[in-house]
């Protein structure tokens, strides 16, 4: 939760510490009409839960833009205390038959988007990117000789690798200097959402 406190607070002083614009300025912030460099957090729900973004984009590239993202998993498996790195899946399941109570992926993703100012106050994108996939298994030994009170995690290499990774999306603007982000993203699969800061360069 404090990262999250934190990154609030930086985006209510980007919006409101000496970039809010005046009346006459919001009408000037035009997608069509105004050269956009904004800042922003972006998720991937459910699966990353922390990412952040730029883009540019308005007459300055023609209407066109470009967008990258980076987005992350948190809490790997790795980091627990009851993690076997000794093991593999196949070690677990075909010597003992402990049974398997959970699966999870971490993600680290990587993005870049092609982005088409559509009006004054929307524009699109499209485009993908590199997601490494880290596969976790958590199983439970009835004996409880191994693990910690029989729980315990271990890494499945045959189902993690690197992926690709589509994604589609726009932004509406929301107030003069923030826009929200909504689209969605095929690996890991999920949604995505996000806020934007408006920077007040080249106004």
């Amino acid at each position: 939760m404090r990262i999250f406190r934190s990154l609030f607070g930086m985006f209510v002083l980007l919006l409101f510490g000496g970039t809010a614009a005046t009346p006459v300025e919001a009408q000037d912030l035009d997608f069509e009409i105004v050269p956009h460099w904004a800042v922003g957090y972006v998720v991937n729900a459910p699966t990353q839960l922390v990412g952040f973004g730029g883009v540019t984009f308005g007459p300055h590239l023609a209407g066109w833009g470009v967008y990258v993202d980076a987005k992350f998993t948190l809490d790997s498996p790795k980091g627990e205390s009851n993690f076997d790195p000794s093991l593999t899946p196949e070690e677990v399941e075909n010597l003992w038959g402990d049974l398997v109570f959970e699966e999870r992926s971490i993600w680290t993703t990587v993005n870049i988007a092609l982005v088409r100012v559509v009006s004054d106050g929307v524009a699109l994108y499209a485009g993908g990117g590199y997601s490494h996939e880290d596969a976790y298994i958590r199983y439970f030994d009835e004996t409880g000789e191994r693990g910690e009170f029989g729980w315990y995690w271990v890494k499945d290499d045959n189902a993690s690798g690197d992926r690709v990774n589509l994604m589609v999306g726009a932004w509406l603007r929301l107030l003069p200097r923030m826009m929200v982000q909504f689209g969605g993203e095929t690996n890991p699969p999920g949604a995505t959402v996000g806020l934007t800061i408006v920077l007040p360069f080249g106004r």
